[in-house]
């Protein structure tokens, strides 16, 4: 096997064969060594070790090698994953790219999330210099393994490589590869579901503007009435990228009822990243944002949770720059009115209002400023505590 080719070539070297080789024997050695300062070294030589194998030798026997003998310091996989990052040169060019997948395959099963991250991030490199015949043929059937692994940590890891082969495959594989992706969005495991949801938008971009996204849509709208708030998180990020994809009303009448649950989801950790988000919602929305997103802004305003009235009040100037008209400033005073004292009990939420409120001045002009807002400057001006006078 590739080990007795590797301990072959040591012998042959201490047998005194061919002495130029030796300090890459030394190497090779060093890769099993128990010092993990040795091991760092050698995997940071990798490129020295390729070279003076040829690249052949390294295709066949270095590469199933290092596979073998897959480390258990994290440091030292992290090293090997951008080590074989930049392998092409080590085995022949780009035509070669996927002989390198093999370490990092198995890279992707390993718990650590840096190291699985270092890999996925190799392989996306790789698989953007491969031909479609290569990734037809080597990086398909990679992402098919990983996505029917028992070890939910490959699960994982796949989701971060769709978006890598599908702009670059015919279109059976792309369907291949979809079909793939929306198993692993209603993988049984919590946390593979949240890696697909991340990565749906990144997903969708690669698909070509006619292809049919039904299925896709299901998916987004499956993730925002999923049973953990970490994946329902994940929908209002897929709200912003789907949004930005497509500006069709058929289109929005997918995201917008999704917006609406998530404003008015359970956990409060939802109606918090919700009212963090409206802004860049806003921004896709445009000249819907005033029927789509400001009603649910004005809601997330008088939330129940002090962090998401925080977080609303802390939005408060650059959402009403897309709104700039009298009628929205006098559907925002009530909710304004409510977070000044004495109703609003936390003076956190008093001082996030302080801090952004008189941002409002440009955005409504001296006679709205006068006419509505001078009364709560003058209100929070007058507040029991420092810390929100101070932010005014």
């Amino acid at each position: 096997g590739p080990r007795a080719a590797m301990q072959g070539e040591h012998a042959s070297v201490a047998a005194g064969v061919d002495a130029s080789l030796y300090p890459v024997a030394v190497l090779i050695d060093e890769l099993r060594h128990d010092d993990l300062q040795l091991r760092l070294n050698s995997i940071r030589s990798l490129g020295t070790i390729a070279t003076a194998l040829g690249q052949e030798r390294t295709r066949e026997e270095l590469l199933p090698f290092l596979q073998e003998i897959i480390d258990d310091d994290d440091e030292v996989l992290i090293a090997l994953a951008e080590q074989l990052r930049q392998g092409i040169p080590w085995v022949g060019g780009a035509a070669y790219a996927h002989a390198l997948t093999g370490p990092l395959e198995e890279l992707c099963n390993v718990e650590e999330i840096s190291v699985r991250e270092s890999a996925t991030e190799a392989l996306k490199s790789l698989a953007g210099q491969m031909s479609a015949e290569q990734l037809s043929r080597h990086f398909c059937p990679l992402i098919a393994r990983l996505a029917s692994h028992d070890w939910f940590t490959s699960r994982i890891s796949v989701c971060n490589l769709f978006a890598a082969a599908l702009p670059n495959v015919n279109e059976a594989k792309r369907d291949d590869l979809l079909k793939t992706y929306l198993r692993l969005c209603g993988d049984d495991t919590p946390m593979v579901r949240r890696q697909a949801a991340n990565v749906l938008g990144s997903v969708a971009e690669e698909l070509d503007q006619e292809a049919p996204l039904e299925d896709l849509l299901q998916a987004f709208e499956k993730f925002s009435r999923d049973e953990q708030d970490s994946v329902r998180i994940l929908a209002i990020k897929n709200c912003i990228a789907l949004g930005r994809l497509r500006d069709s009303p058929d289109w929005q009448g997918h995201i917008i009822p999704v917006m609406k649950g998530c404003a008015e989801d359970k956990s409060w950790r939802v109606r918090y990243t919700m009212a963090d988000s409206v802004q860049q919602l806003c921004e896709v929305f445009r000249s819907k944002a005033t029927t789509a997103v400001m009603p649910l802004y004005l809601q997330l305003l008088s939330d129940q949770e002090v962090e998401v009235r925080m977080i609303a009040a802390a939005r408060i100037a650059p959402v009403s720059a897309f709104n700039p008209t009298k009628e929205f400033l006098e559907a925002l005073m009530p909710a304004m009115e409510k977070l000044t004292m004495p109703r609003e009990h936390s003076q956190h939420v008093r001082a996030s209002l302080a801090g952004s409120v008189l941002g409002l001045t440009p955005i409504f002009g001296t006679k709205l400023t006068v006419d509505y807002l001078i009364s709560i400057f003058l209100h929070l001006l007058r507040d029991e505590s420092p810390e929100v006078r101070l932010k005014l």
